[in-house]
């Protein structure tokens, strides 16, 4: 099971980088962070760069929805994830903590455990 955390900024570049979130999710192996950065800046790509963010610049502006089915298309073509794989919506604007992202992966593999012996029966 791989997590996949979909962030759409949309001029939230300053915010991205001043909560530092996704670098603290990327430091997990079996998280990927995608940010689509709605109105490209260079100091938002800059920031994914440097902290294994995958970093998509939009060419033309687009809505939530559109930006997160992006990310959802590049998850799927392009990094490869799969059915068994978890694709997390996340707004740029939230702080989390080491703490807390290991409780989201230890209650996600929860989950997967319980489906898993549910499947069984």
């Amino acid at each position: 099971m791989n997590i996949f955390v979909s962030v759409v900024s949309h001029e939230h570049h300053h915010i991205v980088r001043k909560l530092d979130s996704l670098r603290r999710l990327a430091l997990h192996s079996d998280i990927t962070v995608i940010c689509r950065d709605n109105l490209p800046r260079a100091s938002c790509q800059e920031y994914c760069q440097n902290h294994n963010v995958h970093y998509r610049g939009n060419a033309q502006s687009k809505g939530f929805s559109a930006n997160n089915n992006a990310n959802y298309i590049y998850a799927k073509e392009v990094l490869g994830m799969k059915e068994d794989d978890y694709f997390i919506l996340m707004n740029p604007d939230i702080f989390i903590d080491q703490k807390n992202i290991k409780k989201l992966i230890s209650a996600l593999n929860d989950i997967n455990l319980i489906l898993l012996h549910h499947a069984c029966i």
